[in-house]
């Protein structure tokens, strides 16, 4: 029997199952979940599945370009014989829907997650009260002088930061980036340097 491996996106919890979790789709974001951790309620990412000495994660993958994937009619002259013509415009249909599973993890976790959960709040909000006015005013198409193009430029840089943050997997090194993040704008904004 095969094991699969799944971990908190929060708390970095890492859990195994005997069986391999259906995704589900999740409004209003419409992301696919493997469930909920049963510590501190973080959404659940599939890691793999036990292959000797390593994890394997099977991807569906296409051997046949747009053509035939995104075609508009049932005509097919590819290599795949029509197995995957027209596979673009299929649609899930769902009967019956219950609710994500929920996987067990120690509760320990929950102040990892809730460590981490503020300390992003916290960045984002910096993020927002300093950079959130020029950023929507870019977004909104609207014309902005050389100062707050730069102080725009500035805040794409921090929000690249931000986000390569929340993909570090080690509570040590996300946090430590975080709150480096959050020191950087924090100075940036009394205009003293880092």
């Amino acid at each position: 029997m095969n094991r699969h491996f799944y971990r908190c996106a929060d708390c970095l919890s890492v859990v195994a199952a005997e069986t391999k979790i259906q995704p589900v789709q999740v409004p209003p974001s419409y992301y696919y979940s493997f469930g909920e951790c049963g510590a501190c309620g973080g959404a659940i990412e599939y890691m793999g599945e036990v292959r000797r000495d390593h994890l394997a994660r099977t991807e569906l993958r296409v051997p046949c370009d747009a053509r035939c994937t995104g075609a508009l009619g049932p005509h097919c002259e590819c290599q795949c014989g029509g197995e995957n013509h027209g596979s673009n415009r299929l649609v899930e249909v769902v009967v019956e829907t219950g609710e994500l599973p929920k996987l067990m993890v120690p509760p320990d976790a929950r102040v990892k997650a809730e460590t981490y959960r503020q300390l992003l709040e916290r960045v984002q909000n910096a993020y927002r009260a300093r950079y959130g006015r020029v950023t929507d005013w870019k977004r909104a198409g609207q014309y902005i002088g050389y100062e707050d193009y730069r102080l725009y430029c500035e805040g794409t840089r921090i929000l690249r930061g931000i986000h390569a943050a929340r993909e570090l997997r080690t509570h040590a090194a996300r946090n430590r980036k975080l709150n480096a993040i959050l020191a950087e704008i924090t100075s940036l904004a009394t205009g003293r340097c880092a």
